[in-house]
């Protein structure tokens, strides 16, 4: 969860480096709106104003990741697909994962991000509902392993 100070912090900063400077365009308000969307859905910060554009894993895995996933999240998402990201370290499993999971958000889909230990955390905790909201999201990713660095 994405501490509200934090979050207070970031939508100041989009504030301050727009053409704007803070006086509330709609760019901004947009910004500001993406970056709580993102929080809601506990996305890591470290990619959330970053893209496929800056992608630099696997490059075959990024082709098939906007192929097949990102230009056209609704049928993705109607079809009812699923993928499972298995591989080395640095091929870019985590950074497509946000990719796709913000690629919903804006398409105006719920998202969670959440790992396998926060869930088990969770469903261990009295008046717990982690498994409603885990089965009532549009879009998923659940990460197996956290780095605690």
């Amino acid at each position: 969860m994405v501490p509200q100070r934090k979050l207070q912090s970031i939508e100041e900063k989009i504030k301050r480096e727009c053409e704007c400077q803070g006086s509330g365009c709609s760019e901004c308000k947009q910004k500001i709106a993406r970056a709580r969307s993102y929080a809601k859905a506990e996305l890591p910060m470290d990619y959330w104003f970053l893209s496929m554009k800056d992608f630099k894993g696997d490059q075959n895995f990024k082709k098939y990741i906007i192929e097949n996933v990102l230009t056209d999240i609704n049928k993705f998402y109607e079809e009812g697909m699923s993928l499972a990201f298995v591989g080395n370290l640095g091929i870019g499993k985590t950074y497509a994962a946000v990719c796709i999971l913000k690629t919903a958000i804006v398409s105006g889909y719920s998202a969670r991000y959440i790992y396998m230990s926060d869930i088990i955390q969770k469903s261990t905790e009295n008046n717990s509902n982690i498994f409603e909201e885990l089965t009532t999201v549009d879009f998923l990713t659940l990460i197996e392993y956290r780095d605690w660095e």
